[in-house]
């Protein structure tokens, strides 16, 4: 699961059209703000704004969908999840 991090920005090296800044995010979507993320473990300042809205995203939509391991909640309960991670997960 967690390798998808890192061959993400690999694979996109072969599309000349991706800007570095859409490479960032794709490596940085999994860092959060309490240090808590990977790969690189990145917290606070360190985190690229739009990393951190990716990552809320990905979160969000992770909660939203079923998966093998957990259902789908309602999107008003993932909204919910998610404030309750404010200041330590996610700013």
């Amino acid at each position: 699961m967690k390798t998808h991090v890192e061959r993400g920005p690999e694979l996109l090296e072969a599309c000349p059209k991706c800007s570095p800044a859409v490479m960032d995010i794709v490596a940085t979507h999994y860092e959060r703000l309490g240090g808590g993320g990977y790969p690189d473990g990145l917290n606070g300042s360190e985190l690229p704004l739009f990393c951190q809205l990716a990552g809320i995203v990905d979160q969000y939509v992770a909660l939203t969908s079923p998966r093998p391991f957990a259902d789908a909640i309602s999107p008003s309960r993932a909204q919910e999840r998610l404030y309750k991670q404010r200041g330590r997960v996610f700013d």
